[in-house]
């Protein structure tokens, strides 16, 4: 995920957090919330699920932020 804030200072710095995830997402998806890299922490399971739908928040040090859909 990326994103960027033409803001200087502190009110520039963006973070990425994750939104509404699930027990079972949080422990396979891993989010840098410096870089908005995601990664995964064990193994897919397609039996299991196909689709795992993410929402990832941008959010910068002036308290504004937004959301996006990871598929």
């Amino acid at each position: 995920v990326s994103a960027t804030d033409a803001d200087d200072g502190v009110n520039g710095e963006v973070i990425f957090l994750f939104q509404q995830i699930s027990l079972k997402a949080s422990e396979i998806f891993h989010l840098d919330t410096e870089t908005g890299v995601i990664t995964l922490s064990s193994s897919l399971d397609f039996e299991e699920r196909v689709v795992h739908d993410l929402q990832v928040q941008a959010k910068d040090g002036g308290d504004l932020s937004d959301t996006a859909k990871v598929i």
